[in-house]
C-alpha cells in the first residue's frame, strides 16, 4: 500500500475513507471528535489485517519517516490563551471559527486551545459564560512553518447595573 500499489479495487491508489470502506457503531473515533476534540485515525500499512511479527520491524522502518511528518501535522492551525482582564485564565471558553461553528474547541483550565486549520483567511472568535464575547479576529493560517499560529483573546466579564448598583458575573461564582 505504501507504494501506492493497491491491494485490489477497494483502494484506488492505496488509500480509501474509513467511512465509505464499513461502516463501525460506537467507535472511538466518532466519539473522541465530537467530546474530547481529538482525532483519531486508523493506519493500516499493509493488505494483510494480522501481519507476522518478523515483518513489523520493516514496516516501521518503511514508514517511520512518513509517521514522524504525518505527527508534525498536530501542530498547524491557530493556539493561543484566553483569559480575563486580570490575567486568569479562563476554563471552558470556546474558541469559534466562522463558518466552521460546528465543530468549536474550548480550553483547558489553563485557558489554552489548539484548533486544527488547513491554510487560508479565518475570522475567530472567543467566547465564556459571564463574559463579554471578544471582537472577531481576521487570522491567517499559512502552516509554513509547521507551528500553529499564536492567537490570543482577553475577555472582559459582562457587568450588570441596577439603579445604580453594579456588579460584576464571573463564572467562577457559577461553579458547581
Amino acid at each position: 500500500m505504501r507504494l501506492g500499489n493497491s491491494c485490489n479495487e477497494t483502494f484506488p491508489g492505496g488509500i480509501t475513507n474509513g467511512a465509505q470502506w464499513y461502516e463501525l457503531d460506537g467507535g472511538m473515533q466518532d466519539f473522541n471528535y465530537v467530546f474530547a476534540n481529538c482525532f483519531e485515525l486508523t493506519i493500516e500499512l499493509t493488505c494483510c489485517k494480522y501481519p507476522l511479527a518478523s515483518t513489523l520491524p520493516d514496516e516501521w522502518t518503511s514508514n517511520k519517516q512518513s509517521m514522524l511528518s504525518f505527527l508534525k501535522q498536530a501542530h498547524i492551525g491557530i493556539k493561543g490563551l484566553i483569559k480575563d482582564v486580570n490575567g486568569f485564565p479562563i476554563n471552558d471558553a470556546r474558541v469559534v471559527v466562522s463558518g466552521l461553528e460546528g465543530k468549536t474547541v474550548r480550553t483547558t483550565r489553563r485557558g489554552e486551545y489548539w484548533r486544527l486549520l488547513a491554510p487560508g483567511i479565518y475570522d475567530v472568535q472567543a467566547m465564556a459564560f459571564g463574559f463579554l464575547n471578544s471582537e472577531v479576529q481576521k487570522v491567517h493560517v499559512t502552516n509554513d512553518n509547521g507551528v500553529a499560529q499564536r492567537v490570543d483573546f482577553t475577555l472582559s466579564p459582562i457587568s450588570n447595573n441596577i439603579d445604580g448598583i453594579s456588579s460584576f458575573y464571573s463564572p467562577y461564582f457559577f461553579r458547581h
